[in-house]
């Protein structure tokens, strides 16, 4: 019987090899190794059959193959670098959130260069308790979870 497990998938553990080996190297340009190295997240997609790494590089980062930092690094280029323009992760990002229960998610969906729960299908209510829930049992994070509630409010408003 086949694993769901995508780690498993001796293509999938070279293709986070590669990753694992791109480093930042300059503070003020913190993607640029990201962007200027050959592993391209179009072929990770490719791989996956579909454009939500989240979980996939989430996970390699609870396994220690990968850093927060370079997780954080790979989807923020992700989410902008498929054919659907984020659209397959941001319901993933919004669960995270909702979820509040592992800290390198909630880490990973607060910093991604998307409004979380924002759009057309009125999810900004639903977004403010979840952000109120994060920051209860993530208070490092209730800073940025405030900042984010007030942009969802002036949706709503």
């Amino acid at each position: 019987m086949a694993s769901d497990d995508p780690l498993t998938r001796p293509e999938i553990q070279h293709f986070i090899a590669r990753m694992s080996a791109v480093q930042a190297t300059d503070p003020l340009n913190p993607y640029g190794p990201f962007m200027e190295s050959d592993v391209r997240m179009e072929d990770l997609f490719n791989l996956l059959g579909h454009e939500d790494a989240g979980e996939l590089l989430a996970t390699a980062v609870d396994r220690s193959l990968l850093s927060l930092e370079q997780a954080e690094a790979f989807l923020g280029i992700g989410i902008w670098s498929g054919r659907t323009n984020g659209s397959d992760f941001i319901p993933t990002l919004d669960q995270w959130l909702e979820d509040a229960s592992s800290r390198v998610r909630v880490h990973l969906a607060l910093h991604m260069d998307v409004l979380p729960f924002g759009g057309p299908r009125n999810r900004e209510a639903r977004g403010i308790d979840a952000l109120t829930l994060v920051a209860d049992r993530f208070p490092e994070y209730a800073d940025e979870c405030a900042a984010i509630i007030v942009s969802l409010r002036s949706f709503i408003s």
